[in-house]
C-alpha cells in the first residue's frame, strides 16, 4: 500500500481464476481470499490493505477446497484501547555499554532519557507491559505499536506474536486472555548512533580489505558529527478490537 489512505475494495485480476489465497510475508499467515466473477468474465478479489502493508496473491485455475481457511477481513468493532505506562525498560543486547533499566510513564525514543550512554547504543531493549484485557466484544484484536525505530519483535503471555520492521507496525492478536496480559517488545534500533560513538573517540573501525571507505560526496567517511537518531519503541501503542467483515 504505497498511499496515505488504506484500501478495502474490490480489484480485477489480470489473470483468469477461479480461486486465489492471500499470504502476509511479515507474519507467515495465509487464507483463501474472497474472489468474485464479474459480468465482463473477469475475475476480481476483495483486497484490505494498511498504507504502507504488502500481501502476496496467489491465483488458482481451479476452486479452492472448502475446509482451506477464509482470510481475515476485519473492521475496528469500537474504539482504540491505548497501552499506557509504566513500561519496563531494559537493554538486553548491544553496545557500546548497557544503559540502566528504567521506568517509563510515557514512552519516548531512548535516546531522550539524558544520559549519553542512551545516544550512543546500538542493539536492543526489551519493553514490558502488564496491562488487563478491554472487556470489548472482538473477533481479533489489532496491536498497533505507532513509530518504531527501527524494528520490533512482540510476544504477548510468553508468546510469539510477530516482527514488524516497517509500515504500519501492526500485528494481529487472535485473542486476549481474560484478565491480566504481559506485553515484551524488543526494539532493535540502526548502527548509526554507535558509529557515531566510535569516529567521536577516534576508534579504527574500517578495517576492509580492497575498499576505500567514503561518504556520498566520495571524501573520507567521518560520522562524528552525527546527532543521535531516535530508537526505541516511541508509540503510542493501542489495541484496536476487530470484527470479522464479509465483502459484499
Amino acid at each position: 500500500g504505497l498511499g496515505a489512505e488504506p484500501v478495502a475494495a474490490w480489484v480485477p485480476l489480470s489473470v483468469p481464476a477461479r480461486s486465489a489465497a492471500f499470504l502476509d510475508p511479515m507474519t507467515g499467515r495465509a487464507g483463501r481470499a474472497a474472489l468474485r466473477q464479474r459480468r465482463d468474465g473477469r475475475a476480481e478479489v476483495f483486497l484490505q490493505l494498511a498504507p504502507g502493508a504488502s500481501l502476496v496473491l496467489r491465483t488458482f485455475a481451479e476452486p479452492m477446497a472448502a475446509d482451506v481457511p477464509a482470510w481475515l477481513y476485519a473492521e475496528p468493532a469500537g474504539p482504540a484501547h491505548p497501552l499506557t505506562g509504566p513500561w519496563q525498560l531494559s537493554f538486553i543486547a548491544g553496545g557500546p555499554g548497557y544503559p540502566p533499566a528504567t521506568t517509563l510513564d510515557s514512552l519516548v525514543s531512548w535516546t531522550d532519557l539524558g544520559e549519553s550512554l542512551h545516544d550512543w547504543f546500538a542493539g536492543t531493549a526489551r519493553y514490558t507491559l502488564t496491562f488487563e484485557a478491554p472487556t470489548t466484544p472482538a473477533d481479533a484484536w489489532r496491536l498497533d505499536l505507532g513509530r518504531v525505530a527501527e524494528s520490533a519483535t512482540v510476544r504477548l503471555n510468553g508468546r510469539p506474536l510477530g516482527t514488524a520492521f516497517s509500515l504500519p507496525f501492526r500485528l494481529r492478536i487472535d485473542s486476549l486472555a481474560p484478565g491480566t496480559n504481559t506485553l515484551e517488545v524488543d526494539v532493535t534500533n540502526l548502527m548509526a548512533n554507535r558509529i557515531a560513538y566510535l569516529d567521536r573517540r577516534g576508534f579504527v573501525w574500517r578495517r576492509f580489505y580492497d575498499i576505500n571507505f567514503v561518504n556520498l560526496a566520495y571524501q573520507p567517511f567521518d560520522a562524528s558529527g552525527w546527532a543521535p537518531m531516535p530508537s526505541g519503541l516511541i508509540g503510542p501503542v493501542r489495541l484496536v478490537p476487530l470484527r470479522r467483515l464479509s465483502p459484499e
